[in-house]
């Protein structure tokens, strides 16, 4: 599965389709034609494995329910024949965009925030002195840390002085206006 933060996806395309746009006074669709054959932008994504839920009979009900660190739960889809599996996010490998062919599987806007949850939770157990080292920035002591009630995603960190810093704000999807692959690129495709 692709877990590459969407911000992260199409930003070289996009900075070379504004430049042309802006700079060289192209037309928006020119200039993404432009930079659609360029294969060289935004080769990389990260990316982790997805494995059958079986992989893990001890612990299926806890990683369905959302509750094991580094493991992201994907519900069967029949129409689609897609088994119920887990994405392994403590094994992540960064690959060419180039090799992925086609997409099995997309997720809702609600399954992305779930895996970007479930990406940020595992990168910041993965850590054992973050607190610490967030309390040295913030040059005051931690009292608690628990979600934020009004955010899905959000992780509110309580310091003694009753102060609170929010540490997650909720994401955004990316801006429909603008152009955006969904695809290789074209130049690779024909090789």
């Amino acid at each position: 599965m692709v877990i590459s933060h969407d911000c992260r996806l199409d930003k070289e395309f996009n900075k070379l389709v504004r430049r042309l746009h802006q700079k060289e006074q192209l037309p928006l669709h020119e200039a993404a034609a432009i930079a659609e054959r360029d294969p060289s932008l935004d080769r990389f994504v990260s990316v982790c494995p997805v494995l059958s839920l079986a992989t893990f009979p001890d612990q299926a009900a806890d990683v369905a329910a959302g509750n094991v660190i580094d493991l992201f739960h994907l519900p069967a889809d029949e129409g689609r024949e897609w088994a119920e599996s887990v994405v392994d996010l403590a094994y992540r490998v960064t690959v060419d965009r180039l090799f992925i062919e086609h997409r099995r599987l997309v997720l809702s806007e609600e399954a992305r925030m779930r895996l970007r949850f479930a990406v940020a939770r595992a990168e910041t157990f993965r850590s054992s002195d973050i607190g610490f080292q967030l309390e040295q920035v913030m040059n005051k002591r931690i009292r608690d840390v628990r979600q934020d009630p009004s955010n899905a995603i959000g992780v509110e960190i309580e310091m003694w002085d009753g102060t609170v810093v929010q540490l997650v704000q909720q994401p955004a999807e990316p801006p429909t206006g603008g152009p955006q692959r969904s695809r290789a690129p074209s130049a690779a495709r024909e090789q």
